[in-house]
Formats: C-alpha cells, structure tokens, sequence
C-alpha cells in the first residue's frame, strides 16, 4: 500500500512537473519569438532607415554635383 501511494504521488508530481514544464516552455517561446519578431523589425526598420538615408544622402550627393558641373559649365560658356 505504501508503495503504492509513494508511486501515486510521485506519478501525479512527475505529471504536474512535466504540463508546468510544457507550459512554461510554450510561454517562453511565445515570449522569446515576440522578443525576436520585435527585435527583427527594429533591426530591420533600421537597416531600411539607413538604406534609405545613403539612398537619399547619394541621390542629393549626385543633384549637386550635378548642378555644380552644370555651373561650371555655364561659368565656361560665359567666358
């Protein structure tokens, strides 16, 4: 009988341990998965954001020099 009961238990413990284990271990991953999801768009929000930024930096780079050119051009042909 006693053996009985002690297996019992710790059958029901053994059980209770491994659905919190489950539990927990699905709640971190959501937890982990929500972590990277956001961690993932920042990183790539700001990759975009800089992509953009050298995109238009170099596209403003390019206007000038080409108005620059164009001015020295102009500067010749005044001359």
């Amino acid at each position: 009988m006693q053996l009985s009961r002690m297996q019992r238990s710790r059958m029901q413990r053994s059980r209770m341990m491994t659905q919190l284990s489950q539990m927990q271990r699905s709640r971190m991953m959501t937890q982990l998965s929500q972590m990277q999801r956001s961690r993932m768009m920042t990183q790539l929000s700001q990759m975009q954001r800089s992509r953009m930024m050298t995109q238009l930096s170099r596209m403003q780079l390019s206007r000038m020099q080409r108005s620059r050119m164009l001015q020295r051009s102009r500067m010749r042909n005044t001359r």
